[in-house]
């Protein structure tokens, strides 16, 4: 085969940008630097803690760029955890059935919001936010926010190789709307190729200026644990100045020289100096040594 060569969507190479900033634009290498200096082992096991099918997502660098297989509901379960705080909720197919007289034969009871069902803290949800706001307000879904005017909405856009499928995914927090168009039998949409900003999120704003009329602004409740620094979130445990600021900027790289393989020692986290806050290890695996990915034509790289 031939080797994985990735590149941003746009093919130019902006140089060090902070994950807010790749997040906007979708710079896909920063979130493959990410993924290789965590280690898709570890990065794989913890997709399930968002609802996702783990044995679907593959240890591979590629997974970076969402080289495996999510249905859109999978996808809307995720997101949910970042809209409600942390929770992972159960989707519920029918709410109601009721017969003739109005009577109740079923009712699906509101889900359990407690440790049972807490998927990540909820200053990561929190910190996720304000990193899914910035895309709103600042990136590839600002068209969202020219139409809705609200401080509460957050997403992402995605497009996939040679524009066989776009998405938008994205919430407000007593909302999550999921838009995924393309084709049964893969093929290009469009003739010079649509995006997730061009076909999906047009989509997802509609839903969402008919669903939130009238629904006051939610207020943002900011969690302990988390401070402004820089003007930027950060946990209160690592601040600018406790935590490796960068990966792999020049000559620095935490994940190893090329070639000798990524992932850190057993039982430490990047950028937490061997002392990870707990839901950084969770009980999880250390992050393995990395495998080099074979080449893939999976439609859900998500660019």
């Amino acid at each position: 085969g031939q080797p994985w060569e990735p590149k941003n969507s746009d093919g130019n190479f902006d140089g060090p940008m902070t994950v807010r900033t790749a997040l906007q634009k979708s710079k896909n290498m920063v979130t493959i630097r990410v993924l290789q200096s965590i280690g898709t082992t570890y990065a794989q096991e913890w997709s399930g803690h968002f609802g996702l099918d783990t044995d679907k997502q593959p240890p591979y660098l590629p997974m970076a760029l969402g080289a495996g297989s999510v249905t859109p509901l999978q996808m809307a379960v995720g997101y949910g955890v970042f809209a409600n705080g942390g929770y992972l909720v159960k989707p519920n197919l029918v709410s109601k059935v009721v017969e003739r007289g109005d009577k109740v034969l079923f009712e699906s009871q509101p889900p359990v919001l407690d440790d049972s069902t807490r998927a990540i803290p909820e200053r990561n949800a929190f910190i996720m936010r304000t990193l899914l706001q910035s895309v709103i307000k600042n990136g590839t879904g600002a068209r969202a926010y020219q139409a809705l005017r609200r401080e509460d909405i957050y997403g992402k856009t995605g497009t996939t190789n040679d524009s066989f499928d776009t998405w938008f995914a994205g919430f407000q927090p007593t909302r999550v709307g999921i838009v995924w168009i393309g084709y049964d039998t893969p093929r290009q949409l469009g003739v010079r190729g649509e995006t997730g900003g061009s076909l999906s999120l047009p989509v997802w704003t509609s839903y969402m200026q008919r669903v939130l009329k009238g629904v006051p602004v939610a207020k943002t409740t900011v969690p302990a644990g988390v401070v402004l620094a820089d003007g930027d979130w950060y946990y209160d445990d690592y601040p600018p100045g406790r935590a490796v600021p960068s990966l792999d900027v020049d000559t620095g790289s935490i994940f190893g020289a090329p070639g000798a393989g990524g992932g850190m020692p057993a039982g430490t986290v990047p950028g937490f100096r061997g002392s990870a806050p707990a839901e950084a290890m969770g009980g999880a695996a250390p992050a393995p040594q990395q495998q080099q990915p074979a080449q893939t034509h999976d439609r859900n790289w998500i660019l």
